[in-house]
Order: C-alpha cells, then sequence, then structure tokens
C-alpha cells in the first residue's frame, strides 16, 4: 500500500513538471489557477484525481523544496501571476523526483 502510495505521488509531480513544462512554452506568466486547469487535465489522462489549488501549492512547494523548480510571483493588479523556472532538463527533473522517492 505504502508504495502505491509513493508511486502516485512520484506520477502527480511528475506530470505536474510536465505540465510546468508545458505553460512555460505557451505563456511568460500564469496564474496558478491556469497551472491547476492544465495539471487537472493531465491528471484525467492517467486516470489519476483531480487536484486542489491548496494540493498543487503543496506539490509544488515539495518540488521547490527538493530544488527542482524555481517560483516567482508578479502582482498585477488584477491578479497574481506566477512562473516557475524549472531548473533541469525534464528527464533529469524526473530522475531526481524518483531518487527523491527511493
Amino acid at each position: 500500500m505504502k508504495n502505491q502510495l509513493i508511486n502516485k505521488s512520484q506520477i502527480e509531480l511528475e506530470i505536474l513538471i510536465f505540465t510546468i513544462e508545458l505553460m512555460n512554452t505557451q505563456f511568460s506568466q500564469y496564474t496558478p489557477e491556469n497551472i491547476l486547469q492544465c495539471y487537472n487535465e493531465e491528471l484525467k489522462k492517467v486516470d489519476l484525481a483531480i487536484s486542489t489549488i491548496t494540493i498543487m501549492e503543496k506539490k509544488l512547494n515539495k518540488l521547490q523544496k527538493i530544488k527542482i523548480i524555481a517560483k516567482f510571483y508578479t502582482i498585477d493588479k488584477d491578479c497574481i501571476l506566477a512562473y516557475y523556472k524549472i531548473n533541469y532538463p525534464i528527464q533529469t527533473c524526473y530522475a531526481k523526483i524518483k531518487a527523491h522517492y527511493t
């Protein structure tokens, strides 16, 4: 059971990294809600439960803690815009996430 949870968490983090890379190629800045929408679409494709903004933020913080991403914010008059810099090539990110769980 514990292995299944670790595997699920690892997959969710990998999907989140993929989502951030996708958002970075399409936009220079985006709202957390935009990331969540795209992230949930990717989760649905692999039959995982959709996420909430709070859960996604926890996962983003975990990625920051293991130094895979860096977070930047811009405060606009209407909303908060975000940009997440991925510190490594995507395959290296996947390897670092896997190493974190082993």
